[in-house]
């Protein structure tokens, strides 16, 4: 381990703090994938190409998509010092469990916890077409950056 600051901090503060920073990773360059005029959205459209969300297409991506997802966020871990390889496990792990929950086509209500986390209702309102243009809730695991930048989008009830 490189950093004395997170060799003294405990694990389970280790581990929440690497959520965090990593979410920085995945909310920016998930924004940066929509923008239309880029060609990253090509890639990007290919995951949003799907008329129902299901938990078997939270897999539905370009592999430079699923390459960008993880590769953005682990780089914010190297960056803060929280590359080990426990954190990165656990960034992974809790990122693809929120993936699939937040693709399943169920019928929740989440409560406060959308202000928190990427529900399936919240990520329902990401993929709602609004002019053929996503606009909202690119949290990949927390809702926390949408919530400054305006582009929180309360759920969208079938």
């Amino acid at each position: 381990r490189s950093s004395r600051f997170w060799d003294q901090t405990p694990f389970v503060v280790q581990v929440v703090s690497g959520l965090v920073i990593s979410e920085f990773g995945g909310y920016f360059s998930h924004r940066l994938f929509h923008i239309r005029s880029l060609p990253l959205w090509r890639f990007h459209a290919i995951h949003h190409s799907v008329s129902r969300l299901s938990w078997i297409n939270s897999a539905h991506n370009h592999p430079i998509d699923m390459f960008k997802k993880a590769a953005v966020s682990i780089l914010f871990l190297h960056i803060f010092g929280l590359g080990f390889e426990d954190i990165v496990f656990w960034y992974l792990a809790c990122s693809n469990i929120v993936t699939l929950l937040s693709h399943c086509n169920i019928q929740t209500t989440c409560g406060v916890l959308n202000f928190v986390f990427n529900t399936p209702e919240m990520h329902r309102a990401h993929h709602n077409c609004r002019n053929g243009v996503k606009t909202s809730n690119f949290g990949e695991i927390f809702m926390f950056l949408d919530l400054a930048p305006s582009t929180f989008s309360r759920p969208y009830h079938r």
